[in-house]
């Protein structure tokens, strides 16, 4: 035989051999059979209770930016009445004012042909007096 190649039967497989515990997880499971079934039914209620409170903090946010939203438009809708009604409220006087205008102009206009009229009238009375 070759140099250190020899060995002890006794020591052939100690290498290999586990401790006195045994190397398989079977011996666990039959002393202990529901332990992975009794640890997800112990953590089953503490997921559902994280999930709630995910659902909850997602839904602060989302309820905060719909009511910051709400108030936005609602701003915004009272800010467009507030300009549609100065809106109206300026052409309303603008209005007023065009139609006082228009009625000064009429008046005016009606004063001249009144002036005109009576210009005339004054004109053909002194051609008929030259004449006589």
């Amino acid at each position: 035989m070759a140099r250190g190649k020899r060995r002890n039967l006794n020591n052939r497989h100690q290498d290999h051999l586990a401790s006195s515990e045994p190397s398989s997880s079977t011996k666990e499971n039959t002393e202990y059979p529901n332990t992975t079934e009794k640890q997800d039914l112990d953590l089953k209620p503490l997921f559902m209770i994280m999930m709630e409170d995910l659902k909850k903090d997602l839904n602060n946010p989302r309820k905060e930016m719909q009511n910051n939203t709400s108030k936005q438009v609602e701003a915004l809708k009272e800010e467009t009445q507030k300009s549609l009604k100065e809106l109206q409220e300026n052409t309303t006087k603008q209005m007023k004012e065009l139609n006082k205008t228009i009625q000064d102009l009429k008046m005016e206009i009606e004063a001249t042909k009144k002036a005109k009229r009576e210009t005339t009238l004054e004109i053909e009375n002194q051609r008929k007096s030259k004449e006589s």
